[in-house]
């Protein structure tokens, strides 16, 4: 029993390991110069479809609004053809050219004076 309680007693005696200096350790970027450029390029692009596409959406919805003027003005002179065409469905009837002639002094081929 003795000899259990000397080893116990004894410490433990471990081989020391050298310490090692700290390394200092770099760290590359997480974005490489090439994918900047790359990133950079492809916002580039982006950008201009983007204005490629707005520019498209105005001249488009420029163009909508002259032909909706156009149709406008069409319908307003169909109006106007439409009442003049009745207008000279009136004014030629035989009625009406037998009494503008009696207006400008006329006369019918039975009345001789």
């Amino acid at each position: 029993m003795l000899a259990r309680q000397q080893t116990m007693q004894q410490p433990q005696h471990q081989p020391q390991t050298p310490l090692k200096e700290k390394q200092v350790v770099r760290y590359r970027a997480r974005i490489t110069l090439g994918e900047k450029v790359i990133a950079g390029f492809l916002a580039v692009v982006l950008f201009t479809m983007l204005s490629f596409v707005v520019h498209n959406y105005s001249t488009i919805y420029g163009l909508n609004l002259s032909i909706q003027n156009v149709e406008r003005e069409i319908n307003t002179i169909t109006l106007q053809n439409e009442g003049l065409k009745t207008e000279l469905a009136e004014i030629s009837s035989p009625y009406e050219v037998m009494r503008q002639a009696k207006e400008l002094g006329m006369k019918s081929p039975g009345e001789h004076n």
